[in-house]
């Protein structure tokens, strides 16, 4: 069975205490990790970009950065233009440097950052987003844990979410494996918003977690209410293909309140 899954918004490489599949990188010992897989002392031409791909904030079909390498930069509190001057910086590399030199390009775009953003944290650990071939590899993991049957994936994709208990479970059990989700504080909002971007900035996440924690007593019900009503995400199955049983292929959806899609993990880091 092929399962592909597409969800919200999760030492020096820390996995918590085989709770979940979640990974944090710093700068630093991802940098020690690029310089012995380049031989060089760390200041090589293609170190930044290595770094990038590593911890999983470079997507190499544009050639940039993704948002969550900011995460590694502390800006000034007095500085209100730093978001400007960066990105007039990244727009400067861009029309300069081809896509096809991704080394240069990382070096460059990462010296803006280095220049314009703010001050590097180094030894800052920050959650390294999942890939792909990652979700796919969780989600596997929790339908076996589960007990899930091809024929009970089958019916969440055809009779829809809300009429097969057994979502509730699978989402619940995905979200806490991929880090994001536990059930004592509910999602992590930077967690989440480092995996896929956004929830709905109208709402109040926080006291409402903590609302329908205290209404909801079944735990996978709670998971699903909380990403709908305190973060305006609605969730969605669909059967993408079917060949020979029991090779079924699923892609589990989710949709920001402007009914806008999240997370494309088919995007090359």
């Amino acid at each position: 069975m092929i399962v592909i899954v597409v969800l919200v918004a999760l030492s020096s490489e820390v996995l918590g205490a085989g709770q979940h599949d979640a990974v944090f990188k710093s700068i630093e010992s991802t940098g020690k990790e690029c310089a012995r897989y380049l031989n060089n002392d760390g200041t090589g031409d293609c170190n930044t970009h290595c770094v990038g791909v590593i911890d999983h904030v470079w997507n190499d079909t544009v050639a940039m950065f993704t948002r969550n390498y900011e995460r590694f930069f502390v800006p000034a509190p007095e500085d209100l233009c730093y978001q400007n001057r960066t990105q007039r910086c990244l727009s400067q590399v861009d029309q300069v440097v081809p896509v096809s030199d991704k080394c240069a390009r990382a070096r460059q775009l990462g010296q803006c950052y280095a220049d314009q953003y703010g001050q590097l944290n180094a030894s800052q650990l920050q959650y390294r987003p999942m890939t792909n071939l990652q979700y796919n590899r969780v989600f596997q993991q929790c339908s076996s844990m589960l007990g899930l049957s091809n024929d009970v994936l089958k019916d969440i994709a055809t009779k829809g979410v809300d009429s097969v208990p057994a979502f509730a479970c699978l989402v619940r059990c995905t979200m806490i494996r991929m880090g994001l989700y536990s059930d004592n504080e509910g999602f992590d909002l930077t967690l989440a918003t480092g995996q896929c971007g956004k929830y709905n900035p109208a709402l109040d996440p926080v006291p409402c977690q903590a609302k329908v924690k205290a209404e909801e007593c079944d735990r996978c019900k709670r998971t699903v209410r909380i990403a709908n009503e305190c973060l305006g995400l609605r969730l969605n199955v669909k059967q993408l293909e079917e060949n020979q049983p029991p090779q079924l292929v699923f892609n589990i959806e989710v949709y920001d309140f402007n009914c806008i899609i999240l997370c494309d993990f088919e995007i090359n880091f």
